[in-house]
């Protein structure tokens, strides 16, 4: 049976603080649910998840996990914020299971966050649902890509790393995209306009969030299989048009083996 468990107390929550959750290694984790109360998600920020200390998960903020997880139709609770081991938008369930975080034979596992100075008075808890031990393997990585454009229109961004990890999605953070192009070892894999990507995801039970990003989804039929491979690639170009200079994040979801590769 499963363990649905409230975990350790996090370490120096506090204004202006990097804070820290020890995660117990052994059990295979499914979920863990932070509650939070008197800070907003997008106040806690740098937020990594790291297996005896390599970094396999970075995101901007719980508020950019939030975004992902309404784009999912993961549901979520006032005032509670889950990070997804487990993939449930995938259609097979032994497929949803095969990315749960394991933890049998690891040395440590932490997930450290900062609290923004602003915050007024943050309290923060963790819950976890825990299934069966077994050996870290395929997981979702999430590396974070920070971009900057001097103009409008179309841009090139070539430096994704391409280890041999699959892509599941690619995640643009601004408001303002209107069409995305790429290119695979020259061969063009994906040409159509916001408006045109956003009506497949719907179709498929997708929630594009709109004004927060544009989403590129490789499995819009729940199928890993249908992931982008950069096994062999030389050469993968994303020429994203945005209508206003400015910053992005490209936040990259990869499947691939936990500490080995990116």
């Amino acid at each position: 049976m499963r363990k649905s468990v409230r975990m350790d107390p996090l370490q120096n929550v506090a204004p202006g603080q990097k804070c820290t959750l020890i995660v117990p290694v052994g059990l295979t984790y499914d979920q863990i649910i932070f509650k939070y109360a008197g800070v907003t998600l997008d106040q806690i920020q740098n937020v990594t998840l790291k297996l005896n200390s390599k970094s396999e998960q970075q995101w901007p903020s719980l508020g950019t996990m939030k975004v992902l997880n309404d784009y999912y139709k993961r549901h979520e609770e006032t005032g509670m914020i889950t990070w997804h081991f487990n993939t449930p938008e995938l259609f097979e369930l032994g497929e949803q299971r095969l990315t749960g975080l394991g933890t049998h034979g690891l040395g440590t596992i932490t997930i450290e966050m900062f609290i923004s100075a602003d915050a007024t008075a943050p309290v923060i808890e963790a819950f976890a649902v825990q299934s069966e031990a077994q050996e870290p393997g395929l997981i979702t990585k999430i590396r974070e890509f920070p971009v900057s454009f001097s103009t409008s229109g179309q841009q090139l961004i070539s430096n994704l790393p391409t280890a041999g990890e699959r892509i599941k999605a690619i995640h643009l953070i601004k408001s303002d995209v209107s069409k995305f192009d790429m290119t695979v070892d020259s061969v063009n894999v994906f040409d159509l306009d916001k408006d045109v990507i956003e009506a497949f995801q719907r179709n498929h039970g997708r929630v594009p969030q709109t004004a927060s990003a544009t989403h590129i989804d490789f499995c819009l039929e729940g199928d890993p299989a249908q992931s982008l491979t950069t096994m062999g690639i030389q050469s993968l170009q994303m020429r994203p048009t945005i209508e206003t200079q400015g910053n992005m994040t490209v936040l990259v979801e990869y499947l691939g083996a936990a500490l080995q590769g990116i």
